[in-house]
């Protein structure tokens, strides 16, 4: 046998006291007492039906403080607009509401205590009835959307949910039969804007999920050269461009959030980023560089990704396959040609002299293994 919930069984004698020993509450509604078999209380110790995916957003709509009925409540808007997402009914003050448990669906295996619940038989005070189909509008745009689904009155019957893409086009779908225990249905899809649930006249929902889609973009790693070669250990840069595309606008990525290999290294330079094309495509690309020694590349690795958002928000990825050069001691020199100098491969300046190997090398065309050989000083 259950346990009833004593908090779920004092708010129900509460709203008993407060709208008169002849009424009680069923599936959210005042009826008389009598009319219907039994008052039906949640079991506040069913488990939660589902678990949140990784990096997902998660809305269980207990942080506000809910009604038992429909009579003194308003149809669910933009309240967590601030999370990504709004939600809309069939008319203006048509749509689901949120409601404590109290209202009595009959429901089990979901978060305590409050729902998002639906009957068509309500009437909210400013005229609207709480009815599907329930819209969901995400923005920015996700790749998954999972919820618990229920109803005792109207077990049996089917619930759907459908995915659409930011261009109106069908993404997924999903469909559950209803019961008292409450299921879980997911959709997922590259790029879901909206989500329509269409139910039964009764029925609730609870532990709305939804994960941001992540856009993959074209990444290219020292632009124009093909060979993409990277000295883990150097003190240089590397200039990585993302690639503008009839998808994917350059000029909306919010430049602050870009990072760039495992480390996730910031952009070396504070100005720019450039915007160029410089793949030749006719679309803009956004160059930038990263110093090679905080990307946490490491030898033998063969792809570098960069990550960041855009000013929207929307998360983006790309990655650029690479070909690590051997320099250990990150001097700039490459291993190979430590050893044909007689340099130190694990000493960045062999001589002690203040320069490094590679400066000397490359540079100033010094002896790296003559502390006395120094390049000459600047002019004035």
């Amino acid at each position: 046998m259950a346990r009833w919930n004593p908090r779920v069984l004092a708010s129900i004698l509460s709203m008993v006291t407060a709208t008169g020993a002849g009424a009680e509450m069923i599936d959210g509604i005042e009826v008389e007492i009598g009319s219907s078999a039994a008052v039906f209380a949640e079991n506040a110790e069913s488990p939660l039906a589902l678990a949140a995916p990784p990096d997902a957003i998660s809305i269980d709509f207990d942080a506000v403080s809910a009604p038992c009925g429909f009579n003194r409540t308003a149809a669910l808007r933009d309240e967590f607009a601030d999370l990504g997402v709004l939600f809309d009914g069939p008319a203006e003050n048509d749509g689901g509401a949120i409601l404590d448990e109290c209202g009595s669906f009959g429901l089990s295996g979901y978060s305590s205590p409050n729902l998002f619940a639906f009957n068509a038989n309500s009437q909210m005070p400013d005229g609207g009835t709480a009815r599907g189909p329930a819209t969901l509008l995400f923005d920015p745009l996700v790749n998954l959307v999972q919820v618990l689904a229920g109803s005792r009155t109207d077990e049996g019957q089917v619930l759907s949910m459908t995915a659409y893409g930011p261009d109106g086009a069908w993404v997924d779908m999903a469909s559950v039969t209803l019961t008292p225990e409450m299921q879980a249905l997911s959709v997922s899809g590259p790029s879901i804007r909206e989500v329509v649930v269409s139910g039964p006249g009764i029925f609730a929902l609870d532990d709305l999920a939804f994960v941001v889609a992540t856009i993959e973009v074209d990444l290219d790693i020292r632009p124009r050269n093909d060979r993409n070669r990277v000295k883990p250990a150097s003190r240089g840069v590397i200039p990585v461009a993302i690639l503008g595309s009839d998808h994917f606008d350059v000029a909306d990525v919010d430049v602050s959030t870009l990072a760039f290999g495992p480390s996730g290294a910031p952009r070396a330079h504070p100005r720019g980023p450039h915007f160029r094309d410089v793949n030749r495509d006719g679309w803009k690309d956004l160059l930038t560089h990263f110093r090679s020694d905080e990307t946490g590349i490491e030898p033998g690795q063969m792809q570098a990704c960069i990550s960041g958002a855009r000013l929207d928000g929307t998360p983006f990825r790309g990655c650029d396959a690479i070909r690590t050069v051997p320099d250990m001691d990150g001097d700039g020199l490459h291993d190979r040609h430590e050893k044909r100098f007689g340099t130190d491969p694990l000493n960045p300046d062999t001589d002690g002299d203040g320069f490094g190997d590679g400066a000397e090398v490359h540079v100033t065309g010094t002896d790296p293994l003559n502390s006395r050989d120094l390049p000459p000083p600047p002019l004035d």
